[in-house]
């Protein structure tokens, strides 16, 4: 795989590592500032270890309306949000460069000289080489 696509797909695994590191700060401050809402809100425990618990949290991440008193939240908030969004770009686009640099059209001397196929994308159920 050429080093452009290599460098987008760690891009895309950073992305995921720094969206998960401000979820992970954003939960005590999120459940703090939960709690102290006028109609009051049930807030869970959010546990890492139990996949519930990860899944409840980014729900709340990506529901809750991001409060302009609190800006470190705020930020935290925003910076989870774009990490999950930037993360498949980024993936899909170095899965994508790796092929169109290769060159590689999946035939036998192609795989024979180690270059891997071509990128194929599903979408609902309908598969088409990538262009």
């Amino acid at each position: 795989m050429p080093l452009p696509a290599q460098i987008l797909m760690i891009a895309g695994m950073a992305s995921m590592f720094l969206s998960m590191g401000a979820a992970c700060l954003a939960a005590p401050k999120l459940k703090a500032w939960l709690k102290r809402q006028t109609p009051t809100v049930d807030v869970p425990d959010f546990d890492f270890g139990d996949q519930r618990g990860t899944d409840r949290l980014i729900s709340m991440l990506w529901s809750v309306r991001i409060p302009s008193d609190r800006p470190h939240l705020r930020r935290l908030v925003l910076v989870h949000r774009a990490g999950l969004i930037a993360m498949p770009c980024l993936m899909l686009a170095g899965g994508i460069a790796g092929t169109l640099l290769t060159g590689a059209d999946g035939s036998v001397e192609d795989i024979n000289r180690g270059v891997p196929p071509r990128v194929v994308v599903i979408v609902a159920g309908d598969s088409e080489p990538a262009p």
